[in-house]
Order: C-alpha cells, then sequence, then structure tokens
C-alpha cells in the first residue's frame, strides 16, 4: 500500500491538546460547608477537615480525571436508560438526603450531604416496593471482583470499600433496611445487582466521623491552633496520599523544589524501571483478588489446578483486640522512622 502525499492540518497531538483544553474549563473548586456521604468512610479524617476548612487550597484535579468524571456522567445515563428498556421503574433521581445539625439557625444533626442517585422498582420481580439503588461503574476488574457487599469492604482498593457505607446512609436518612448497588462494566456495559442491608456498625462508624470533623472543624473556626487540633495524619499510603488534593498542605516535606543529587546511571535506570513496574501493581491486585475469591468460595482444602498449581484454602482464627482509646493513650511513645517518598518528575 501507498500512502498519498497529502499535506496533514494539524499534528494528532494539536486536536487532543483541544480535549484537554477544554476539560481544564471544566474543572471547579467549589467551597464545602457540609460532609459529603460520599466521602464519610474515607480513610483519612483529615482529609474531610481540609475539605471545609482549607477547600480553596486544594490541588486541583487533572483533565485526564475531570474526563473520567465526566464520563461517569455517561455511564449514569447509559444504565438508566438500560433499566428502563428492562421495565424497570426509576423515581426520585438525585433526591437530597440530609442529616442535621445546628448551624447559623439552621438545625444540621451531623451536617451531612448527598444525593440519592433513584428509588427502583420491578413489577415483576420486586412486587410493589421501591428500593432505595446507587449507580457505580467501573473497570472490568474491579467489577468482575464484587459479587456481595462484604467483597467491597474485603476489597483492596480504598476507594472501593467507601460504597456500601455511602447507601447504607441514605437508608439510614430514609429509615430503610434494604437498597440496591447497581454496577456497570465500563468496557462490556454489563449491569450487576449487588444487594446492600443496612448494617447499622458502619453507620455508627460514620456517625462518629461526623462528629469528629465537626468538632475539630468548630474548634478551628473559633480560633484553636490548627496544628493542634486537627485529626492525626494516618500512616502514608501512596494510593490514599499520593493522589490527595490537601498533600501539598499535609505532608510539605514532600513537595520540594528540586535539589539536585547526583547519582550513579544505575541508580537513575533503577528509578525508571521503578516507574514502569507500578503501572503492574493495580493489575496484579485485580488480578490476585479475582483468583483467591474463586477458591475461597470453594471452602477450606487443597487443590491442583493444570500440572503446575497447588492451592491451599484454610480458615484460621485471627485475635484482634480492641482497646478503648483512654486506656491506649497512656502507654503510646513517640517514635522515629525514615520515610522515602518517590515521585517522577514530569518535564
Amino acid at each position: 500500500m501507498t500512502p498519498l502525499s497529502i499535506s496533514i492540518p494539524a499534528p494528532p497531538e494539536a486536536l487532543s491538546g483541544k480535549i484537554t483544553e477544554a476539560m481544564e474549563k471544566g474543572i471547579k473548586i467549589y467551597p464545602r460547608t457540609s460532609l459529603w456521604v460520599s466521602q464519610l468512610d474515607h480513610p483519612c479524617l483529615r482529609n474531610l477537615e481540609y475539605g471545609i476548612l482549607r477547600w480553596q487550597d486544594q490541588i486541583k484535579h487533572s483533565a485526564d480525571l475531570q474526563e473520567i468524571f465526566n464520563e461517569g456522567h455517561v455511564h449514569e445515563a447509559a444504565v438508566l436508560e438500560k433499566l428502563q428498556k428492562a421495565g424497570f421503574k426509576t423515581r426520585q433521581s438525585q433526591r437530597p438526603i440530609f442529616e442535621k445539625v445546628r448551624k447559623d439557625g439552621t438545625e444540621m444533626r451531623y451536617g451531612i450531604s448527598g444525593r440519592l442517585d433513584l428509588e427502583i422498582n420491578h413489577p415483576d420481580v420486586l412486587g410493589a416496593e421501591w428500593f432505595p439503588a446507587e449507580i457505580k461503574s467501573m473497570e472490568p476488574f474491579a467489577w468482575e471482583s464484587i459479587e456481595k457487599v462484604e467483597d467491597f469492604f474485603e476489597s483492596k482498593r480504598w476507594y472501593l470499600r467507601m460504597y456500601p457505607g455511602q447507601l447504607m446512609m441514605y437508608l439510614y436518612g430514609m429509615n430503610r433496611t434494604l437498597g440496591l448497588m447497581i454496577l456497570k462494566n465500563k468496557i462490556s456495559g454489563k449491569l450487576k445487582f449487588i444487594w446492600v442491608p443496612m448494617d447499622l456498625d458502619v453507620v455508627e462508624r460514620m456517625l462518629k466521623n461526623a462528629e469528629e470533623v465537626n468538632r475539630v472543624v468548630a474548634e478551628i473556626q473559633a480560633g484553636a491552633e490548627p496544628d493542634a487540633m486537627l485529626t492525626k495524619r494516618i500512616e502514608y499510603s501512596e494510593k490514599v496520599c499520593g493522589g490527595c488534593a490537601f498533600r501539598h498542605i499535609c505532608l510539605p516535606d514532600t513537595q520540594f523544589g528540586g535539589q539536585t543529587i547526583e547519582l550513579s546511571p544505575e541508580v537513575e535506570a533503577d528509578l525508571e524501571r521503578r516507574e514502569i513496574l507500578k503501572s503492574y501493581v493495580d493489575e496484579y491486585d485485580n488480578l490476585d483478588e479475582k483468583v483467591k475469591k474463586q477458591f475461597k468460595a470453594r471452602g477450606d482444602g487443597k487443590y491442583l489446578v493444570g500440572a503446575g498449581f497447588n492451592v491451599t484454602v484454610k480458615t484460621i482464627e485471627v485475635t484482634r483486640y480492641n482497646v478503648p482509646a483512654e486506656i491506649k493513650a497512656p502507654f503510646a511513645e513517640p517514635s522515629t522512622q525514615t520515610r522515602v517518598d518517590i515521585k517522577k518528575v514530569k518535564p
């Protein structure tokens, strides 16, 4: 095949650059005056405190992430269309839910706000009852890893562990006991329905989070020293802290300007290789979770897979000590540790 000699009016990167520009224009940061239901089970309460106290200082997310957010709306609309074509009935989409505490003369008990996606019904299989429901679009590995509500809590992905609590808080606010999580596979388009029963232990944990964040925010707004009042930092996690919008405030020591240290070419080569291997970590975690889940479903025993794999499944007893904070505090001892944070410098 001999291509024709044709002048190209613009390079491909110039065309994609216009998409990036459009995405960047859509990135907005708004004041946050309440706690969001979707974030109440976040592993770091300090993140929630910064979200209210220093919302204007957060790092804007990337154009790539904005595109993912936009796609979420597309996926949600596609799910609604598919449900309706299958005979499902939907109502009260984006219904607001508020837990109240007193603030500026308004009673808002916990200062929590959020919007339920929809309520769902199908006369043939659900009778006359309507069920609160949330729609989540997921990449294939994550989608395949979830078969029941417990799988969310056991997931290696910290953001998936927050999903059930969000729906449970809506159930709590509506005085309901059962809801549905509707999961969409982003690639195949298939839907999966996960029943989510109310778990008062989860709700209580999230309400305690809200109470603690509200207490800290109120004291700092009243003039207390922020450094003394903010919730203690969690142990550094690249997955949680690395992409946090407040990392430059919470971990200023990791945001350096670039003092050059000359090391051997081998060290630089190792760092470059490390960056390449990082991309495989999530894929490994996804596949590891998927494979182990299948064997857990089979139960305890020894399994021979093909000629090359022996798999042992064994249930073991684990003892956990839930020591009250007031008892544990007198035994706390300060210590030091050396942490190395590595970030690729983008040219």
